[in-house]
């Protein structure tokens, strides 16, 4: 964990950061569960009733990306928020945690959820072919030698979009929670938040076992951090 604390800006930014290893056949699943790893948690169920939560949390704002960086995907969920010596509320800092925890490690996928993320993924690479430049880009990559690494495009491929299931969705996410995360936190950071943290990368540290909600199956953990 890196932490750069300062009291330059009135935010405190937060980036976690997963590494993947790079995988065409992982690429498509990786978007459709990017898509829907913010439409609804656990405990707020809608995108629209966790968007109003983070409003309450003093304007919070959380967003996921993804990047790739030679044979690697890095999967970068970022929060950001009023710094926490900024405002004068006791539950703040407890808010703002329960907020990141329930985004990073409490979703919910459901069929519902899985077909919007598909028709939001058909028709964003629908619009790329229909750019001309976009498309240049992606045929100039399919000339590139098949085993490098460039030449897989990050955006998904179409006819991988409906084979894609629920199961697939959840497979992805006990991976994500399996590999290592690291931190960056620039701002004000209370013991709170740092705690929590620093828990990602203690050694021997037993990394909860999460399920996410598929259907009716509720998830389940063996440890949590607070």
């Amino acid at each position: 964990m890196k932490i750069i604390e300062t009291k330059k800006f009135s935010d405190t930014c937060i980036s976690v950061k997963t590494l993947f290893p790079l995988r065409e056949e992982m690429v498509t699943l990786m978007n459709i569960w990017v898509l829907m790893m913010r439409k609804k948690t656990q405990g707020y169920s809608s995108q629209q009733i966790l968007t109003q939560e983070l409003s309450k949390a003093y304007g919070m704002q959380a967003s996921v990306r993804v990047s790739g960086y030679g044979n690697q995907v890095v999967v970068d969920f970022r929060f950001r928020n009023i710094r926490f010596d900024l405002v004068d509320d006791v539950n703040y800092e407890q808010k703002a945690l329960s907020l990141i925890h329930e985004i990073l490690f409490c979703p919910v996928f459901d069929e519902e959820n899985l077909q919007e993320a598909k028709y939001i993924l058909k028709n964003r690479l629908y619009r790329q072919y229909d750019d001309p430049d976009a498309y240049v880009v992606s045929e100039a990559m399919n000339c590139i030698e098949e085993d490098h690494s460039i030449r897989i495009s990050l955006q998904g491929k179409q006819e991988d979009i409906e084979t894609i299931t629920l199961e697939d969705v959840q497979a992805f996410f006990q991976e994500f929670v399996s590999l290592d995360k690291h931190t960056y936190i620039v701002g004000i950071c209370p013991s709170s938040i740092r705690s929590y943290f620093e828990t990602f990368e203690n050694e021997g540290f037993q990394k909860p076992n999460l399920q996410a909600l598929v259907g009716n199956n509720y998830y389940h953990r063996e440890s949590q951090t607070t």
